[in-house]
């Protein structure tokens, strides 16, 4: 969208670039997802399904993920949220997200 280039600035070449993700054999990769539709890009983005206001959930998953979880935090609260925390704890003591 036009309007987003002066707010993503030279970053924007940097996503549409990107490569598709590569998970090598024996790493074990967890992926969470939000679902709370929350800020700026709740507004400006209106992903289509569910998302966390800037990522799809749909984008979330990978053929190599040893687990995925979807949770009803926004995208910026996944940093300050004690929920994801507790599930990256888990994720990284046991290579699963808890149930």
């Amino acid at each position: 969208m036009r309007f987003l280039a002066p707010l993503l600035g030279t970053t924007r070449t940097l996503w549409s670039d990107m490569p598709p993700l590569d998970i090598p054999p024996g790493v074990e990769a967890g992926a969470i997802a939000g679902t709370r539709r929350f800020g700026l890009g709740s507004v400006v983005l209106r992903l289509p399904g569910p998302s966390d206001g800037v990522v799809r959930v749909e984008e979330t998953r990978h053929p190599r993920l040893a687990d995925h979880v979807v949770m009803p935090v926004a995208h910026s609260e996944m940093l300050v949220s004690r929920a994801v925390a507790m599930q990256v704890a888990s994720f990284l003591q046991t290579g699963r997200f808890a149930a």
